[in-house]
């Protein structure tokens, strides 16, 4: 039987959205099995059968084809059976942010294809098992994450040499950690938080929780933390720190912040900075504005201290502008002037009206 895939042009107005009959339709001989439509590109790519395809809505037509990769169910099951599998991986197209790659599992081990022209760019080779690619845009190279047996390993792998620039070992206990959690809360759930930043010569990545800082050129791991929770982190703009942020209070309300110094993971406040839950950060050179749900405050990098003995109150925060020694505080519907010492100017707040004809930036 013919699948029939239909293709629609997106049209967005200001008014009404109306249906629209298909543009273009697509017949293949088997199941498409998944689609995925390349932000940066527009292209689809697509799976169908033992093919993949790549779909140009420009040129409506298929623009390039080739074959799915294929292993053995004996090389499948023996490397599920010595890695655990790997947690979290989806069988379906992912695109690489930013990029026109792809990522795609086949049988547990993890594929990279250019949107444009079908070039598989990269799989592993060896015993390792990579789950997730980043791009370097300013070396042109894959930053991979993966297992080695139970192991943890980052990688750095060139595109223009095509070779494995370092690898390296975070966790020795990442397998067993993975296996406990997996029962806990089932596979994939550990996955949310995952995130990669880079700057000029760091690498900073938190896995499953677990936060790791490696030096870019070499691979060096410089420092880690893998016995808090942590949920999410943040980088000053200067390269000089790095923010982590874990959940606290009842139903995970409040967010705690630890202050590390970038190059060697030393701790610079004494404790933990706890504040309602986080909405926004803002590096301000030498502190940090902290939003939460109801207001905000900024706090010094040197001695986690509140700026202001108050938060200025107000919900939906979208900006904080500086004006002159003051602070023009946007939230919601409102606009707030404070000094310099977080306090009113004046006793009436300015109301702005929003409305389909008046559109505002922040």
């Amino acid at each position: 039987m013919k699948i029939i895939l239909l293709a629609f042009a997106l049209t967005i107005t200001f008014s009404t959205v109306a249906q629209r009959e298909a543009d273009e339709v697509l017949t293949f001989d088997n199941p498409v099995k998944d689609l995925l439509v390349v932000p940066t590109t527009g292209i689809a790519v697509i799976t169908e059968g033992d093919k993949i395809h790549g779909y140009s809505p420009l040129d409506n037509k298929i623009i390039w084809s080739a074959d799915a990769p294929k292993r053995t169910s004996l090389n499948v099951i023996s490397e599920i059976n010595m890695t655990g599998g790997i947690p979290g991986a989806t069988a379906d197209f992912m695109a690489i942010e930013d990029t026109p790659f792809v990522q795609k599992f086949f049988d547990d081990s993890m594929y990279v294809f250019n949107s444009t022209n079908g070039e598989l760019l990269f799989t592993n080779e060896g015993k390792e098992r990579f789950f997730e690619a980043s791009y370097l845009f300013d070396e042109n190279a894959f930053l991979l994450r993966g297992k080695e047996d139970k192991n943890l390993i980052i990688a750095k792998y060139s595109l223009g040499s095509k070779e494995m620039v370092w690898k390296t070992t975070v966790s020795t206990t990442f397998g067993d950690f993975m296996s406990s959690l997996g029962k806990l809360a089932g596979a994939g759930k550990e996955g949310v938080y995952d995130k990669l930043e880079y700057s000029d010569d760091k690498i900073f990545a938190l896995i499953k929780n677990k936060f790791y800082a490696l030096n870019k050129d070499s691979g060096e791991l410089l420092w880690k933390l893998e016995e808090e929770n942590i949920k999410d982190f943040r980088r000053s703009l200067n390269g000089d720190y790095v923010v982590s942020i874990t959940s606290g209070g009842f139903l995970g309300t409040k967010s705690e912040f630890d202050l590390f110094e970038a190059a060697n993971g030393k701790k610079v406040w004494d404790k933990a900075l706890v504040t309602k839950y986080l909405v926004l950060f803002e590096d301000w050179e030498d502190k940090m504005l902290l939003a939460h749900y109801k207001g905000f405050n900024f706090y010094s990098y040197k001695t986690g201290e509140k700026l202001w003995s108050k938060d200025p109150k107000g919900k939906g925060i979208k900006s904080v502008i500086p004006i002159g020694k003051d602070f023009l505080y946007v939230y919601d519907n409102e606009m707030m002037l404070l000094d310099k010492n977080g306090e009113k100017l004046g006793k009436k707040m300015l109301r702005f009206l929003i409305t389909t004809k008046t559109q505002f930036s922040f």
